[in-house]
């Protein structure tokens, strides 16, 4: 993750580059007409150049950070564990994977597919569940498009809740941090208002979910010293009922048009 540039600082390498070519785009625009029209080629090169410049310099906000880098669909691995949080408190580790792919869209839609295949630990049947779902972010309201879900029997009991969260996975991977924490940032999703109430542990950048007060959700995100997302998640864990929660240790991640590891 790119740290965050503070006043003062140098710009980066790659914004001198642009800049140095802006200037020379600048230059050959300059020149007589006769000179210019002797390649065509080099004439587009000179308006990309231009375009970069444009892009960097518009990204420059007087301490050094460049604009928003552009989303990218990323897959990623979590292996489960679950815990039983009741006054007898039981771990059961390695009950199956699931797979997360983050899908940015235009114009506040984005898309999030789950697909897990888990062993439950009491009896070691499966439980099975894929999703494809649909958002648009309106300001702070998330208006669901599309669900496209399935739901094995032994699943379903954890559906209201892994579908609660779903938005969040995508969202608070992308979103940038608030400026000062602890802070609360407030979102609607279909007339319900959930809270994600920010705090810094020693380790983490945490982000709770919470349904009037009590948690839903709780995402730990990989430290940095960026606001700007895309961020990476360790885990996150969704609280369901009876006092189960079910932990997600991020196992590996790649970007799906490239296939590659981040």
């Amino acid at each position: 993750m790119k740290s965050e540039t503070h006043g003062g600082s140098r710009p980066s390498r790659q914004v001198k580059l642009l800049a140095l070519a802006g200037c020379v785009a600048l230059g050959w625009a300059a020149l007589p007409g006769p000179v210019r029209a002797g390649s065509e080629r080099l004439a587009e090169l000179m308006q990309r150049a231009r375009d970069r410049y444009r892009t960097a310099v518009s990204g420059l906000d007087g301490s050094g950070q460049t604009a928003p880098p552009e989303f990218h669909p990323v897959r990623e691995t979590y292996e489960v564990n679950a815990q039983y949080r009741g006054v007898i408190k039981k771990g059961f580790d390695r009950l199956g994977k699931l797979v997360v792919s983050h899908r940015p869209g235009e114009d506040g839609v984005f898309g999030i597919d789950l697909a897990a295949e888990l062993k439950m630990p009491k009896k070691g049947k499966a439980a099975r569940f894929e999703a494809a779902i649909q958002y648009r972010l309106e300001g702070q309201n998330i208006v669901p498009l599309t669900d496209e879900s399935q739901f094995s029997e032994k699943a379903k009991k954890h559906r209201e809740k892994i579908l609660a969260n779903s938005p969040f996975i995508y969202l608070l991977r992308h979103a940038s941090f608030p400026a000062a924490v602890p802070a609360t940032v407030s979102y609607v999703v279909e007339g319900k208002t959930l809270s994600v109430r920010y705090a810094r542990s020693e380790r983490h950048m945490e982000a709770t979910v919470f349904d009037g007060e009590r948690w839903i959700g709780k995402f730990f995100i990989e430290p940095g010293d960026s606001r700007q997302g895309p961020h990476d998640y360790d885990k996150f864990r969704i609280s369901t009922k009876k006092g189960v929660v079910i932990s997600f240790v991020c196992a590996g991640r790649q970007r799906i048009d490239e296939e590659r590891t981040e």
